[in-house]
């Protein structure tokens, strides 16, 4: 009986001693992650992520289990190396490329704008050290200046192009603002004769208006009679078909002033603006000559009236378009 409780209790210990030994699955597993690593090189990393997560999921007690768990670090050093390697590396050939391209820029012309606009977003892509490292940076600032002082110029000799202002300098004109509008707002503020394109521009505008205008209509007169013996006044108004269209109706408004430049009423109606209507058809080239066979007859009773002052003009056509005149419009009727 002794023996056989002896027997017992050394074949306890043994499986005691195989139970504390073996390595669990999750430990075996992680190991064989680790040898599946192989030779280091710049593919490994994530294999190497992955042992190295899989380890930190680890118990402690399957963490000691770990075999392999020295050959992961070195493989992370070694990897760590092969990056910082490649990234070295990486970094000298990017310096050198934006080096090259900086010293192949040359004599500055306005041809380069694309050029020095690529290699200054390449310079601002890349990283601090590598910015740090290009030697001849100063030289791309140079080229920038160089560059932005031909564009300011080139503007100001546009502008300065444009000359007296006819309706043929439309494109002259557009081409020195669109130049303008793609300045930065530093450079727009060295062009020291925008103010010229601004004016030749508004100018263009009343040389279109006076064209358009005086392919409308011609007033050819406009005169008030002297106050009859009851203060009424007269309105002569003269006018031609410029267009090509029939004119149908052609309504006209006048506002009476005195002598000292002072708007007047009529001291009967109460009314200022007198609108008067005459009735066609028209055909270009006719109208009405505004002389005493044809006149609006007593417009107002004020014996003060001295003169009048057209306020606008509204033309109906016989094919049922129209057009209406105001403004500085009407300084292009009178000519």
């Amino acid at each position: 009986m002794m023996k056989r409780a002896i027997w017992i209790l050394i074949i306890a210990g043994m499986c005691l001693s195989l139970c504390a030994c073996s390595k669990s699955e999750a430990a075996t597993k992680v190991d064989n992650m680790i040898s599946e690593i192989g030779e280091v090189t710049l593919e490994s990393g994530a294999k190497i992520t992955a042992a190295e997560e899989a380890a930190d999921e680890l118990k402690e007690s399957e963490y000691k289990q770990l075999e392999q768990i020295s050959v992961l670090k070195e493989a992370r050093k070694t990897y760590d190396q092969l990056m910082e390697e490649k990234r070295i590396e990486e970094n000298k050939a990017a310096i050198a490329e934006l080096e090259s391209a900086i010293d192949s820029i040359g004599t500055v012309t306005l041809e380069q704008e694309s050029v020095i606009s690529d290699i200054r977003k390449q310079y601002n892509r890349a990283n601090k050290e590598v910015q740090a490292g290009v030697s001849n940076y100063k030289m791309l600032e140079q080229a920038e200046e160089q560059l932005s002082n031909l564009k300011v110029q080139n503007v100001i000799n546009l502008i300065d192009q444009i000359g007296q202002v006819t309706l043929n300098s439309e494109e002259a004109i557009n081409a020195a603002k669109s130049t303008y509008n793609k300045l930065s707002s530093d450079e727009k503020t060295r062009v020291t004769n925008y103010d010229s394109v601004e004016a030749a521009s508004q100018k263009l505008q009343e040389l279109k208006m006076e064209k358009r205008v005086k392919n409308i209509v011609r007033v050819t007169k406009l005169q008030v009679s002297k106050p009859d013996s009851a203060g009424g006044v007269d309105i002569f108004f003269g006018f031609r078909n410029m267009s090509d269209k029939v004119i149908k109706y052609i309504t006209f408004e006048v506002v009476p002033y005195n002598a000292v430049g002072d708007i007047v009423y009529c001291d009967i109606r109460d009314y200022s603006n007198f609108r008067g209507q005459a009735t066609g058809p028209y055909a270009q080239g006719q109208g009405l000559t505004g002389n005493h066979d044809w006149y609006w007859a007593n417009a107002w009773y004020n014996s003060t009236i001295a003169s009048i002052q057209l306020k606008g003009i509204d033309i109906e056509y016989m094919d049922g378009t129209s057009v209406s005149l105001s403004g500085n419009e009407l300084n292009y009727v009178i000519y």
